[in-house]
């Protein structure tokens, strides 16, 4: 987990990981922790992964989801959920 944050992922509000949690996608549990430690609605919530099924455990936990194909496809795609002023900021970091 520190090997995580000392590559700079810093352009997240959280770091959630499953082995200190207890519980893993697409567990519903491992989604409401992530609610939590946000303190934001379900809905407010962008998952991006490359498995479809921890996507669709994401969705039926009330969270969004993006299926990672590329970072292309997911810039355009999260163009969706996020204001346009936050956009610029994180695809620079990107």
């Amino acid at each position: 987990m520190q090997f995580c944050r000392q590559l700079g992922y810093n352009m997240f509000d959280e770091l959630i990981f499953s082995c200190a949690e207890g519980t893993v996608k697409p567990e519903k549990k491992i989604y409401e922790i992530a609610v939590g430690k946000l303190n934001v609605q379900p809905k407010q919530i962008v998952l991006i992964d490359d498995k479809a099924e921890f996507i669709n455990g994401a969705k039926q936990a009330g969270l969004n989801g993006i299926i990672f194909k590329n970072l292309k496809q997911v810039k355009e795609e999260l163009t969706k959920y996020l204001a346009p002023q936050f956009i610029a900021g994180f695809m620079s970091q990107c």
